[in-house]
Formats: structure tokens, C-alpha cells, sequence
């Protein structure tokens, strides 16, 4: 029985994070002018930081566990585990037309291509009540990703701290 409910509550929580992501990562594609984005990378902005130093890692999981109220390096890892699964939801995309560029396909791209720009985003990492999120995003022809930023859910919208 004890069993049975944990694996319900992970399911709502992947769902809960696929949700607010989504809800999130189109409120940052409405407030800016890009013509494209990027596909999601599959790891969170933590793990892609592992690739430059642990500097950065280190820095980036402070400022996740301070601004995310969390208790621990441990309560970050399980926030973060349950952005494995995500999956955009491009209809705001189809109805915007911002087209979706796989990662292969940006280095070939051109400026005309994309006029606007290409967002690149990182999949965010949410406090508990999902109401307070860290997320890394920025334009490909610039310098990538800025350093993540805290975005809270006021009055059905999700704006900048």
C-alpha cells in the first residue's frame, strides 16, 4: 500500500513539472521576439554546468537551494530528477510559428534563418509547490545560455524576481 501511493505521487509530480515547465518556458517564448528555439536539452542546467567545472556547478546548486528554499544538495537532486521526462508542448509554438531547431542543425543555421533569433533554454528546476522556478536561458548567436535566473508565479503569470 505505502508502496502504491509513492508511485502515484512521482507520477503527479512528473506531470506537475511537465505542466509548469511548459507553462514557464512559453511565458519566456511570448516575452521575446525569437522566430525559433531550440530543442531541450535532456539534462537540467546542473548537469549540463558539470561539462564546464565544479565551480559552476557548485555556484548554480547554492543559488538553487537558497532561492528554491530547499534543504539540501539531496532535495535539489530529487527536484532535478523529475525533469527527466519532459516533453515540450509545441502548440503555442505552431500558432506563434517559432520553429523547433535540433541541436545538430544549429550550426549550420544562419542569422536569416532564424531573423529573430534561436532561444536556447534549460529545462527549470521548481521549488515543491512548483510556484518558484531557476532557469538558464539566452539567444544561440549571443553567448548561449545566461546564468540562471528566478522566475515566481503572480497572478497566473510567471515573471522575473
Amino acid at each position: 500500500m505505502l508502496f502504491s501511493n509513492c508511485k502515484k505521487e512521482a507520477a503527479a509530480s512528473k506531470l506537475d513539472y511537465n505542466q509548469k515547465a511548459n507553462e514557464v518556458i512559453q511565458q519566456l517564448i511570448l516575452d521575446d521576439t525569437c522566430n525559433c528555439i531550440s530543442v531541450i536539452p535532456n539534462e537540467s542546467k546542473i548537469q549540463i554546468s558539470l561539462l564546464d567545472n565544479e565551480n559552476v556547478v557548485a555556484s548554480i546548486s547554492e543559488k538553487a537551494i537558497k532561492e528554491l528554499h530547499l534543504k539540501s544538495r539531496n532535495e535539489l537532486d530529487s527536484l532535478e530528477k523529475i525533469t527527466r521526462n519532459f516533453v515540450l508542448d509545441t502548440s503555442l509554438l505552431k500558432q506563434t510559428n517559432i520553429e523547433v531547431v535540433k541541436q545538430k542543425a544549429l550550426r549550420k543555421l544562419t542569422k536569416e534563418d532564424c531573423l529573430k533569433g534561436i532561444l536556447v533554454v534549460a529545462k527549470p528546476i521548481f521549488n515543491k509547490n512548483f510556484t518558484t522556478a531557476l532557469i538558464s536561458y539566452g539567444h544561440y548567436y549571443e553567448c548561449g545560455l545566461e546564468p540562471p535566473k528566478i522566475y515566481k508565479y503572480r497572478k497566473g503569470k510567471w515573471t522575473t524576481k
